[in-house]
């Protein structure tokens, strides 16, 4: 996508998704306040659907990168993000993506970079932007890491975080970081029966790792 892709959108400033921060935390407008992470482990792929929950606070940006006018309490508050991708000679970049603002339920164009994509965010005036990431990426060594640790960049923990691990019964899981705090048989998606369906639940929530994943086929 060309770069007039960025000049035709009324961004205010960069930023990052809370795993890469291109401002200085004490500058930060937004929050990322939520965050509910799904994925689906199909063996030699995954796909992952995240859903963001950010909102504006915190005191006027100082530093902006990109400025074209002052915000105003009645506007929405624009920004871009960037989302970045483990990228691996295991963990190929992922071969379809989707972003959607689900308070419209429009889909957001984006711009892939060599480990991630920058979409634009607005969020509304004393309100809350929810957007969904989805992507399927190749699993050949049968792990998957989702990046968490640079919430750190942000010095403000999240509120709470939910992530979701759907295993098909003819795998097994053989990792999971953080901790699952329970499991249940359930639908994975696949036509073969119900597989394992792990949940993990953190409030206050400041990751000292990223999420990661392993699992085998059973053995007959």
């Amino acid at each position: 996508m060309p770069l007039t892709f960025f000049k035709s959108l009324r961004w205010r400033v960069v930023a990052s998704l809370g795993f890469f921060l291109l401002l200085p935390i004490y500058a930060q407008p937004l929050q990322f306040a939520r965050e509910r992470i799904e994925v689906e482990v199909l063996g030699e792929e995954c796909t992952l659907t995240g859903t963001y929950y950010f909102c504006k606070t915190g005191p006027p940006i100082r530093q902006p990168l990109i400025v074209e006018e002052p915000d105003s309490a009645s506007s929405p508050f624009n920004i871009t993000l960037y989302y970045p991708f483990v990228v691996t000679p295991e963990l190929p970049f992922p071969d379809s993506i989707q972003v959607t603002d689900l308070r419209s339920g429009r889909p957001v164009q984006f711009i892939e970079s060599d480990h991630g994509v920058y979409f634009p965010v607005s969020i509304p005036p004393r309100d809350t932007a929810i957007y969904r990431v989805r992507y399927r990426q190749k699993t050949p060594s049968a792990k998957m890491e989702y990046i968490l640790t640079s919430t750190q960049k942000w010095n403000r923990p999240l509120q709470s975080a939910d992530f979701i691990i759907r295993i098909p019964q003819q795998y097994q899981l053989i990792s999971l970081s953080p901790a699952f705090d329970r499991a249940a048989p359930g639908s994975t998606g696949e036509k073969n029966g119900p597989g394992m369906i792990y949940f993990i639940h953190r409030e206050n929530f400041m990751p000292q790792s990223n999420l990661t994943i392993q699992w085998e086929r059973k053995t007959p």
